[in-house]
């Protein structure tokens, strides 16, 4: 049975991402989706200009990645997964489910019933495929939005008061204009601490809304193994079904 208690935790966890997503960040001009290894590159030594650089390079390789969410998630602290942008298909992972992302198509294949549907009806859907279509809105979602999973790690662009902590680590803040705060329980602004690897890469990337009104939320991307082969392709039709499958309530948006 589906505990409304979780709703509010859900909203919160959700909107510090999802308002990044409405923040536009995308992709630098000309950057070109690359699967070879990068060239070595040289730092630059302000902060903010480090940071600018290192944002402007998420999405022109391949990699893996990792979502983890703060104390209270009730869908599962941890999601990791594999990403080709020169497809743009990903393929995510979490506790109870694995998500493809073929084009305008997503599969969707549960390993468990999660605690927020009815046992009873997806029980039988458990090790099947099942399709839907793209959300409507995409452009709008945290997780079928085109920049995904790369709109976190590049929202440090706009950062301010940006100051290296560590040899390739760095802090600062991130505000939220009123126009795109889809509501008041949404942080106003958000503390980051960013690691950038020797080529000047986000490699870690965590976001802290202290002033969050539901709950505090945080949130950590992480990307390593940049340049690996992807393949991530449709699962074999004899193992797909077509059934409704509300992916808002698995925190899923």
């Amino acid at each position: 049975m589906s505990d409304m208690r979780t709703r509010p935790v859900v909203i919160a966890q959700c909107t510090l991402a999802a308002v990044l997503v409405l923040g536009g960040c995308s992709s630098a001009p000309g950057a070109v989706a690359t699967t070879g290894p990068s060239p070595v590159v040289t730092i630059p030594a302000d902060p903010a200009a480090a940071l600018a650089a290192a944002s402007s390079r998420l999405g022109t390789q391949s990699a893996r990645f990792t979502i983890s969410y703060g104390e209270g998630e009730p869908f599962g602290s941890k999601q990791s997964g594999v990403v080709d942008p020169a497809t743009g298909r990903w393929e995510l992972t979490s506790d109870s489910y694995v998500i493809r992302r073929i084009d305008g198509d997503v599969y969707v294949k549960l390993t468990k019933v999660p605690a927020t549907l009815p046992e009873k009806v997806y029980t039988k859907a458990i090790g099947k495929w099942i399709h839907q279509r793209v959300p409507h809105g995409a452009e709008y979602s945290r997780t079928f939005n085109k920049d995904f999973p790369w709109y976190t790690g590049r929202s440090v662009a706009s950062g301010t008061d940006i100051v290296k902590a560590g040899d390739r680590s760095y802090r600062g803040r991130i505000s939220f204009d009123e126009s795109i705060r889809p509501s008041a329980d949404t942080p106003q602004a958000a503390d980051f601490v960013v690691e950038l690897d020797g080529e000047g890469r986000i490699t870690r990337m965590s976001l802290v809304a202290p002033d969050a009104k539901v709950s505090p939320t945080d949130l950590t991307y992480t990307y390593t193994d940049f340049g690996l082969p992807v393949d991530v392709s449709a699962p074999p039709p004899g193992e797909v079904i077509e059934m409704l499958l509300p992916l808002p309530a698995m925190g899923i948006v």
